[in-house]
């Protein structure tokens, strides 16, 4: 069955809420928020923060050549 924009983006921000609740709850994990048109506007810097997230080994150069602009699908 097909939702309507609206509906599907509703349910998403739910799940992402609870998903948000539940990590939140847990202070062993770490998280790491990345937005993604930041990461496609500049991707060293997206790929240098992943790094330092990480830690070492990280290959920065080739986090950054492996997001592809060119790819991204949607436009809005």
């Amino acid at each position: 069955a097909e939702l309507e924009d609206r509906k599907l983006s509703a349910i998403y921000r739910a799940q992402l809420e609870r998903v948000r609740r539940q990590i939140a709850r847990r202070p062993e994990l770490r998280v790491l928020t990345v937005s993604y048109g930041d990461l496609l506007a500049d991707p060293a810097t997206g790929a240098k923060r992943l790094a330092q997230f990480l830690g070492d080994p990280f290959d920065c150069a080739a986090a950054a050549a492996a997001i592809r602009p060119e790819l991204r699908r949607q436009t809005s």
